[in-house]
């Protein structure tokens, strides 16, 4: 049993993974509308669409600050990389086994490009968010043990100086960087890992108050709405430089997006969970919850879930949110029950091994 501030934080590992899958199953299931595109994104539901993705972008960094606020140097093992690569190697062969088994993915379907990817989904970044962790997990004792030698002062000036590259310029500058990959990196990983860890050692200052991330939080996510309403618009008058820069609030190293993420940590924060079977839950999902990603982010059903959960039906229709909301939770359940087999199966041939 971790401690109560220990499940504060997987309570945001689980909220944050929960988003995550809100995000996928807007933007694979074809919610959101761009503002630029006229008189079909001025609607209703495309408005609480976009609103509702702004409210959970801040959930993938959050993802990426746990592991900065909680992996230690002396924590580090080299088998875990190995245990890593293996994880996803079984979701990427058998996911698409049970897809075919079911009928829910014809052999057709798939072609040998396909299988390659899937015998080698690191390189191939079959999960773009588990290669770049294994880097970043790679490079984890190094950038703890590094963040805890530095002075405060240069640690803080080492976080500021990947802020500005990563992120403050490509908040100002109205064009796409070729260094910006929108956040899916592990460059930016490692600035958000830098930035826990900054947290972890000397708090968070200005965030202290229990009342003020809640405000700045929402604050950001409303500025991030704004913004891309704003250029939306204004490209949709004419001025197509703009069009691009209008999607930019949307990504994860924009810096609203970035300081919603710190404030939706902070938040967490100052939660207090006291033991008992709420907590005893949260415990038990937390260690989950990567192989509910893994499920339901695989190639080949990533595109075809949510039109299982009646993503075809409730598009354009206000009904679209909770919809979505319930097709993300049931999405979760069922990944965390696979992982949980294939974890309880893994664990009996560990115990036979030795």
């Amino acid at each position: 049993m971790k401690s109560k501030r220990e499940t504060n934080y997987e309570l945001l590992r689980i909220v944050s993974m929960v988003m995550i899958t809100v995000l996928h199953y807007m933007s694979h299931g074809g919610m959101l509308t761009s503002w630029h595109e006229g008189a079909a994104a001025m609607t209703a539901p495309n408005a609480t669409a976009w609103a509702l993705e702004a409210v959970c972008l801040p959930g993938m960094s959050c993802f990426i600050m746990l592991s900065g606020y909680f992996l230690k140097p002396e924590k580090w093992r080299a088998s875990r990389i190995a245990e890593l690569i293996l994880q996803c190697l079984f979701y990427s062969l058998t996911i698409p086994l049970i897809a075919v088994l079911t009928g829910a993915v014809s052999v057709s379907d798939i072609d040998r490009y396909d299988i390659l990817n899937w015998c080698f989904p690191i390189g191939s970044e079959c999960w773009w968010f588990m290669s770049s962790y294994i880097i970043l997990y790679a490079l984890s004792p190094l950038l703890s043990a590094g963040a805890e030698k530095m002075s405060r002062t240069n640690l803080r000036w080492l976080i500021l100086c990947m802020v500005f590259f990563e992120s403050i310029e490509k908040t100002i500058l109205p064009v796409v960087l070729p260094t910006d990959r929108f956040g899916y990196d592990p460059l930016w990983m490692v600035t958000m890992f830098l930035i826990a860890r900054y947290i972890k050692l000397y708090g968070a200052e200005f965030l202290d108050k229990k009342a003020v991330p809640v405000i700045t939080y929402i604050l950001s996510c409303a500025g991030m709405f704004a913004m891309s309403f704003i250029t939306g618009r204004i490209a949709a008058g004419g001025v197509e430089g703009l069009v691009r820069y209008s999607e930019m609030p949307y990504t994860c190293n924009y810096f609203l997006t970035m300081f919603a993420s710190i404030s939706l940590f902070c938040i967490f924060r100052h939660i207090t969970i006291e033991d008992g079977l709420f907590s005893r839950t949260v415990l038990f999902i937390s260690p989950l919850l990567l192989g509910a990603y893994l499920v339901h982010e695989h190639p080949l059903i990533r595109g075809l879930w949510p039109g299982w959960f009646f993503a075809d039906q409730v598009r354009g229709s206000i009904l679209f949110a909770p919809v979505t909301i319930a097709g993300a939770l049931t999405v979760l359940i069922v990944g965390c029950a696979y992982e949980w087999i294939r974890s309880g199966v893994a664990g009996i041939i560990r115990k036979k091994s030795k």
